[in-house]
């Protein structure tokens, strides 16, 4: 959607729910056209931070059909020029019926494969970062992970999921060929230009460790990526 006029980012927000991705179905969005740019400069220490969610998009047939869709409202979100997009958990497989494998869909964490390179590529193109949930592989493992893109393209951390839940650990089906295996719960934050990120996924918001290890490293902010909706949680851990 087109919208040629300046769009200021608290209008922005107030006219549209508080889930992004839930206001891109209601909402008119502002273009990323050039030479656009927000109507007030940002307070010292303000960032923009953009979340795109499934909603309406979801049963998906296909894993490119799924990656496309969500590129689109990461497009549409750019129009307000964020510093940072969170993008759900495993956004490009998650409740799509196509038939894949996941020791073959999953990717490096230090060198991003065809899924993370073309977020990679549009972090350069908007100069954002973009938390990015895929599943990894390291060292013959596997993990449900949050690799965080920087602005120039590259990856800058990841974060592999401490609890994931049992359906993950164990195969189920001809996609789950291998299981998931937890991340370490004493995992770094990842520096970034406005401070140290922590990320947490999904059922990590049922327990405290991966909380309470980001408060301790002194987390400036903690990206959440999940497949359920933890709102009442996320408040708890904040207070």
């Amino acid at each position: 959607m087109e919208n040629k006029k300046t769009v200021s980012r608290r209008n922005f927000i107030r006219n549209t729910s508080l889930s992004l991705g839930a206001g891109l179905a209601a909402a008119s969005m502002p273009s990323c056209n050039a030479g656009e740019g927000p109507d007030q400069k940002k307070l010292p220490g303000e960032i923009v931070v953009a979340s795109v969610d499934l909603k309406g998009l979801w049963p998906d047939t296909s894993r490119e059909s799924r990656i496309g869709k969500i590129m689109a409202r990461m497009e549409q979100v750019a129009g307000i020029h964020p510093d940072i997009i969170c993008l759900p958990e495993l956004f490009d497989t998650i409740w799509v019926s196509e038939n894949y494998k996941m020791s073959e869909v999953a990717e490096d964490e230090k060198d991003p494969g065809p899924v993370t390179r073309r977020i990679a590529e549009f972090a350069l193109k908007h100069n954002c970062y973009i938390v990015c949930p895929v599943y990894t592989r390291k060292d013959g493992h596997y993990y449900n992970s949050s690799l965080l893109i920087d602005r120039k393209g590259h990856i800058a951390g990841a974060y592999n999921k401490i609890h994931p839940v049992k359906s993950e650990i164990l195969p189920q089906s001809i996609t789950d060929d291998v299981g998931i295996r937890p991340g370490a719960k004493d995992q770094p934050l990842i520096e970034t230009d406005f401070g140290k990120a922590g990320m947490q996924i999904c059922y990590d918001a049922n327990w405290f460790d991966g909380w309470d290890n980001c408060r301790k490293q002194g987390a400036d902010i903690i990206f959440f990526s999940s497949a359920f909706p933890g709102g009442r949680i996320l408040n708890y851990h904040a207070l």
